[in-house]
């Protein structure tokens, strides 16, 4: 019915009275309903039960990146991956915060794994084909770029950014600069 945001409410309060389970139902539900404040807190209740539950730390990491904490999500999703490596919204959430501190090729990485995991994950190659382009990848900035638009084909954003993609990885290769040497390597 749509009513995601009550729903969570509803199974945080059934939490706290007794039945700490459904802290993962609250979860799920903020999660749908995309209350990242409320998920968060959600989370880090869970994570207080149950210190070391993945999922709590991936539902706090996605929250963090969600309210753009960037620096704080980090570290928690990190350790959701170590926890968890088949959780591919840690790894996609990971991957965000890499590509926001410009850590290109480890974002890439990070997102690599969560299309292993979900090969119909649109944001994984949306944001794997940013990190590619920052690398100058030009042809696999494209290819993501035309896989996550296969998936979400009306998506305007992903389809100016394939046209960049392509417009540049039609250009010709730089050419390699020729060997510096110093002027003493040259008198010897």
């Amino acid at each position: 019915m749509g009513r995601h945001a009550e729903a969570a409410q509803c199974l945080a309060e059934m939490a706290r009275l007794g039945d700490a389970v459904r802290f993962v139902d609250a979860c799920n539900e903020a999660r749908l309903a995309e209350d990242w404040s409320h998920l968060l807190a959600f989370a880090e209740e869970l994570q207080q039960r149950y210190p070391r539950d993945a999922n709590a730390l991936a539902w706090k990491g996605e929250a963090l990146v969600q309210l753009y904490r960037l620096a704080e999500a980090e570290p928690v999703l990190r350790e959701a991956v170590e926890k968890a490596p088949a959780n591919v919204y840690a790894w996609n959430n990971l991957g965000h915060c890499l590509n926001e501190r410009k850590a290109w090729a480890e974002a890439c990485a990070a997102f690599d794994k969560a299309l292993a995991l979900n090969p119909k994950l649109l944001e994984g190659y949306f944001n794997r084909g940013r990190a590619h382009f920052e690398l100058k990848h030009y042809k696999e900035s494209r290819d993501d770029f035309r896989a996550a638009l296969d998936l979400q084909p009306d998506n305007q954003l992903i389809a100016e950014n394939l046209k960049q993609a392509e417009r540049y990885a039609a250009l010709p290769p730089a050419p390699t600069p020729a060997p510096r040497t110093s002027k003493a390597a040259k008198k010897h």
